[in-house]
């Protein structure tokens, strides 16, 4: 009987010793991190449309991508849109963005502007924008050309209004109510 305990213990902690060698003992390892994907492009070009219908040509400056900062600082840039809505007289903008296309870490967004001005009506303009993800975040890639797309390097909004000299009106005899001419 002692021998059976015996050979019962042996087998028992060969048994344990085998299980024990069959467990993992190694730490885990965490789950791999995905790879964050930049928000989206669309949100920012809509957030610069918004703000160029209020004027609000800080947070627009706020959405450049930092290369573009680095070419224009933010008085020069309220100054040319500033200045080119006073030139064309430009009472309001409105906005609407009509397509987008992210690849990778560049997107072009397609827009339409519609820029009431007092002197010609509305003008309807249809551009596009780039936008670059730097430094973490979506960026607008600026120049003057997102204004008007014929502002190249050298061309300037320049608008001189010809108002058409006023008819003469006459009564029914013939004599002058209101004439061009010297008053007497």
């Amino acid at each position: 009987m002692v021998r059976r305990i015996l050979l019962l213990l042996v087998v028992l902690t060969l048994i344990a010793g085998g299980l024990s060698s069959c467990q993992d003992n190694s730490t885990p390892s965490p789950p791999p991190t995905p790879t964050p994907v930049p928000g989206r492009a669309e949100e920012v070009a809509e957030a610069f449309l918004a703000a160029w219908e209020r004027n609000d040509y800080g947070l627009m400056y706020s959405l450049l991508t930092p290369t573009s900062q680095g070419t224009v600082t933010q008085d020069s840039f309220a100054h040319t849109y500033q200045a080119i809505a006073a030139e064309a007289t430009i009472t309001r903008v409105q906005a609407q963005l009509r397509a987008a296309l992210q690849e990778g870490e560049q997107a072009q967004v397609a827009y339409a502007v519609t820029m009431d001005t007092a002197l010609l009506g509305p003008l309807d303009v249809e551009n596009e924008m780039t936008l670059r993800y730097e430094d973490g975040r979506w960026g607008v890639v600026w120049s003057p050309q997102l204004i008007f797309r014929e502002l190249t390097a050298g061309n300037l909004v320049h608008f001189t209004p010809r108002a058409p000299s006023r008819a003469n009106i006459y009564d029914r005899n013939g004599l002058g109510l209101a004439v061009e001419g010297t008053m007497v």
